[in-house]
C-alpha cells in the first residue's frame, strides 16, 4: 500500500484511469467507514483531456512541493546555530517548528539586547493597543504599527494557542471573547504570546504555563509504567481479590 495521503491516492488512481473499486481498495483503514461516500464521489467519469489536465496539475504541485522542501532544508541549515532557541520557542502553545523558525528570522536570538524589555518588543510587533486620550478620557484606538509579518505570524500562533485546553491562553481568550469578541480577544492573546516569546528567549528557559500542574501530568503519564516496574520487582503485590499491597521493608 502506498504511503501517500488518501486524497493523493484517489487522484493518482483517477489519472491512471483505475476502476473505483481498485482505488477504494488501496485506501487506508482510517477511511473505511466512509467508503460509501467516496464511492459515490468516484462515480464521475473523467475523459482523456480531464485526466491529462489533472496529471499536469499534480506534476506542478509535486514540483512546488520539492522547491518548498529545498527551501525548508536551507532554512534549517541556516538556523542550526539557533537550534536551542528554536526548541525553547516550541515549548510555547501554538508555536511549531515552522513558526519558531519564522519568529527567529524576524527577531534574531538576542531579543533582550535589541529591545531591552518585553513591552518594547511587543510594541515592535505591532500588537500593543493604541493610546488615544482626549480631555482625560481614553478612547478606542487601533493597534500600533509594527512588524506586519511578525504580527500576522503571532496572531496565527495565538489561534493555535487558544485551542490548547488547560493553558492560560485558552482560558484568557475564553474570558476576553465575552467582552471584546473573538478577533479582538485573539489579538490580545497574540500580544500576551509575544511577551512570552521575549521572556523565553531572554531567560533561555522553556515555557511553563502557570495554570498547568506539570508534576501531576508527569505522574499521569508515567504511573502505569511505574506500577508495572514495582510489580516486576515484587515491591507491589497484586492479590487474587484484585487489591494491591506494598511489600517494602527499606
Amino acid at each position: 500500500m502506498s504511503s501517500a495521503p488518501t486524497a493523493r491516492r484517489i487522484l493518482d488512481g483517477l489519472v491512471r484511469h483505475r476502476p473505483p473499486a481498485d482505488i477504494l481498495a488501496a485506501l487506508s483503514r482510517h477511511v473505511r467507514s466512509k467508503l460509501d461516500l467516496l464511492g459515490d464521489a468516484l462515480c464521475l467519469t473523467l475523459g482523456p483531456i480531464d485526466r491529462l489536465l489533472l496529471a499536469d496539475l499534480l506534476e506542478a504541485h509535486d514540483a512546488l512541493t520539492r522547491r518548498l522542501d529545498d527551501f525548508d532544508r536551507q532554512i534549517d541549515a541556516a538556523l542550526v546555530p539557533w537550534k536551542a532557541q528554536r526548541r525553547l520557542l516550541e515549548t510555547l502553545p501554538g508555536i511549531d517548528r515552522v513558526a519558531s523558525a519564522a519568529i527567529l528570522i524576524e527577531t534574531g536570538p538576542e531579543v533582550a539586547a535589541v529591545f531591552g524589555t518585553a513591552r518594547r518588543f511587543a510594541a515592535w510587533t505591532g500588537l500593543c493597543p493604541g493610546n488615544h486620550q482626549s480631555a482625560g478620557q481614553r478612547r478606542a484606538a487601533p493597534t500600533r504599527p509594527g512588524n506586519r509579518t511578525l504580527r500576522a505570524l503571532l496572531v496565527e500562533c495565538a489561534h493555535g494557542a487558544v485551542r490548547t485546553h488547560g493553558c492560560q491562553f485558552h482560558n484568557c481568550h475564553k474570558a476576553l471573547t465575552v467582552r471584546r469578541g473573538y478577533k479582538r480577544a485573539l489579538v490580545a492573546i497574540a500580544h500576551k504570546l509575544a511577551r512570552c516569546v521575549f521572556a523565553v528567549l531572554r531567560d533561555r528557559t522553556p515555557y511553563r504555563d502557570p495554570e498547568t500542574d506539570y508534576e501531576a501530568a508527569l505522574v499521569r503519564r508515567n504511573a502505569p509504567r511505574w506500577l508495572r516496574q514495582l510489580q516486576a520487582f515484587d515491591i507491589l503485590v497484586r492479590h487474587d481479590d484484585g487489591t494491591l499491597s506494598l511489600n517494602w521493608t527499606g
